[in-house]
């Protein structure tokens, strides 16, 4: 399921929204309460210009939850289906310029297209910095580039690569979303002092 939603995040940030759609429905009628595949099928029926189908997949994902396990959408949900009410710019209704630059899973890399970004790093939340040399996976897996012992991370979280003048943070369809500046997002360029939460981690990106 991970490696089929990476791939599936892929094709979102390569423009073919319409086309995962219908796959995600199929995915949902297999596994109705991932939350993860419903706010990817959201952002894809949003960037599809589909607004109003968006925010119908939100009630009926509601719906499923409370009838199945009597409970409401999580936070990320929420703040999902409030950004496509709101139009929020971070969503996009096209994908980055650029082509995708890679993912990574289970020890296997694809490599495409890379751009040339200035130097910058991590800094942790005991102070200590990590260098972003290349691309950076950051979740619960042991082998991402920076490992959470956090229990609301997801294995596979969210990844930064290099674009020009600077990087871009993707999120992987995490389950509790990734925070950057108190805005839940899916894809935004980073700016110097950015301050990233994944669960109740806080990671600051700094340009060198």
């Amino acid at each position: 399921m991970v490696a089929l939603e990476l791939r599936i995040n892929i094709d979102l940030r390569r423009g073919a929204h319409a086309e995962v759609i219908p796959e995600l429905r199929a995915l949902l009628s297999v596994h109705p309460l991932r939350e993860d595949v419903w706010a990817t099928l959201m952002l894809a029926l949003y960037r599809a210009g589909r607004q109003a189908d968006a925010l119908a997949a939100y009630r009926e994902a509601r719906e499923v939850l409370v009838e199945s396990l009597g409970i409401e959408p999580g936070p990320a949900l929420q703040a999902l289906e409030q950004s496509v009410l709101a139009q929020s710019a971070e969503l996009g209704l096209d994908h980055p310029s650029g082509s995708v630059a890679e993912t990574e899973f289970a020890g296997t890399t694809i490599i495409g297209d890379t751009d040339t970004a200035p130097g910058a790093f991590l800094v942790l939340r005991d102070g200590s910095r990590v260098p972003l040399e290349g691309r950076c996976t950051v979740g619960r897996h042991p082998g991402s580039t920076i490992a959470l012992d956090d229990p609301k991370a997801s294995r596979h979280h969210c990844v930064i690569r290099p674009v020009a003048g600077g990087h871009l943070l993707s999120d992987l369809g995490s389950t509790n979303g990734t925070v950057v500046d108190d805005q839940l997002i899916a894809e935004r360029s980073l700016c110097s002092n950015d301050e990233i939460r994944i669960g109740d981690t806080l990671l600051r990106y700094v340009l060198a």
